[in-house]
């Protein structure tokens, strides 16, 4: 919860970069619901089928509702997600898990996009938490923004991520700092002189240090072809004739296919 204002910005800068489809690209192709499957090849007898993921979207491209079976990555759990919007901009994402209500944050704007506030409410602790986001801007672009969470307890908590650009005003590294301006979190994107994002790199400090890189490589469409991470886990990307993800295979590091992700789209009339 410390970090949600630099989270969201990690959310928005890498949203068509997972093993998902852009938002643009599902609003084109009129999709209503996304159904992800997962294929585990790891099993010697036979393949394991999991749905591990379902989304239901507007017209827009936007998800109003989504499921993740946690069973499928070994938790004892389901969680569902609700959104509403106005505008384009998310209003209000409930979560349920199991079937009961676990938490509700609720978005504040001001002239901008990006919310000012969110609060979210824990039902099953009777409590919330409420964070302010502050953001200056260079040229159009977010320059950095100042966080200031109030946490369950009533402490107060304040970070401030800074964001830094390109001569082509492309996102090169957003880093988040503590009160005492200590680096917390940094993301740093690698993009050559084409304007072409060759990786990503994440790394986090303090009492659980971590970093991870992701390199891209792309087809002649320029979609994503495959990707490989510090750790040499690749994945290679296929697609259906509209542009969407039809399935990716993911490898572990001994090269030996372990897992599948298979897509499913139902479209609007």
């Amino acid at each position: 919860m410390k970090y949600i204002g630099i989270i969201l910005l990690i959310i928005i800068s890498l949203s068509a970069l997972g093993q998902n489809n852009d938002e643009l690209l599902l609003s084109k192709n009129k999709v209503k619901e996304v159904k992800k499957v997962q294929k585990i090849h790891a099993f010697e007898l036979e393949a394991k089928l999991c749905e591990i993921e379902s989304k239901m979207l507007n017209e827009d491209g936007q998800i109003v509702y989504s499921k993740m079976d946690l069973n499928c990555i070994g938790w004892t759990s389901k969680e569902e997600r609700f959104l509403t919007y106005k505008k384009g901009k998310v209003l209000t994402s409930k979560i349920k898990r199991d079937g009961e209500d676990f938490q509700i944050s609720t978005f504040r704007y001001g002239k901008g996009k990006e919310p000012v506030e969110i609060r979210t409410f824990f039902y099953q602790t009777n409590d919330s938490i409420l964070v302010s986001n502050k953001y200056f801007r260079e040229k159009g672009k977010i320059d950095s923004t100042y966080i200031t969470t109030v946490l369950q307890d009533g402490s107060i908590y304040k970070t401030k991520s800074i964001a830094r650009y390109n001569g082509d005003n492309k996102l090169v590294q957003l880093y988040s700092v503590n009160e005492s301006g200590e680096a917390t979190e940094i993301l740093s994107n690698e993009i050559d002189e084409n304007g072409v994002l060759k990786s990503v790199a994440f790394t986090t400090y303090g009492e659980r240090e971590s970093f991870t890189q992701r390199f891209f490589e792309y087809n002649r469409d320029g979609a994503i072809d495959n990707t490989i991470n510090t750790v040499n886990q690749r994945q290679e990307y296929f697609y259906l004739d509209n542009g969407l993800i039809k399935n990716v295979l993911s490898y572990n590091p001994k090269g030996e296919l372990e897992i599948e992700y298979i897509f499913e789209y139902n479209y609007y009339e």
